[in-house]
């Protein structure tokens, strides 16, 4: 299950999986230690279309703002590059631009950090509840 949903992204296994964590002390306790070690994290948004005007940038974060479960990154490198649609294999962009957000959390806007379950190219996600969570910064990148 931990494992689709680290390829999949299928976030409709987000409650099973938290429901299930109950089952295993130890990494429920390296999760809630992890929710009050992390103090901040980078969420990259892929931007539509050719606009970056402010009105497209608050939108965007209008919308990004009532999710309850949206991934973010403890390095800010990976957020820029999800931002700019740049995978693992690819070496160039592949939209014109995109959002880096920066926010400030707390263990209460920390759903999960995935990294207690390995991660998928030494990368683990922070799913947080993106309405509980404050917008520090962000830049077009």
């Amino acid at each position: 299950m931990v494992t689709n949903y680290l390829h999949n992204g299928d976030k409709k296994l987000i409650p099973r999986i938290l429901k299930e964590l109950d089952d295993y002390p130890e990494l429920k306790a390296t999760n809630d230690k992890r929710k009050r070690q992390i103090k901040q994290v980078y969420r990259g948004i892929g931007g539509v279309g050719h606009s970056s005007s402010s009105k497209v940038i608050k939108d965007m974060l209008a919308k990004d703002k009532k999710q309850k479960v949206v991934s973010a990154s403890r390095y800010d490198d990976s957020a820029k590059n999800f931002a700019m649609h740049k995978g693992h294999l690819w070496g160039d962009r592949n939209n014109e631009w995109g959002l880096l957000v920066t926010y400030k959390t707390s263990p209460n806007s920390i759903i999960l950090d995935t990294a207690i379950f390995g991660g998928i190219f030494g990368e683990g996600e922070v799913l947080i509840d993106a309405s509980k969570a404050k917008v520090d910064t962000y830049e077009v990148v």
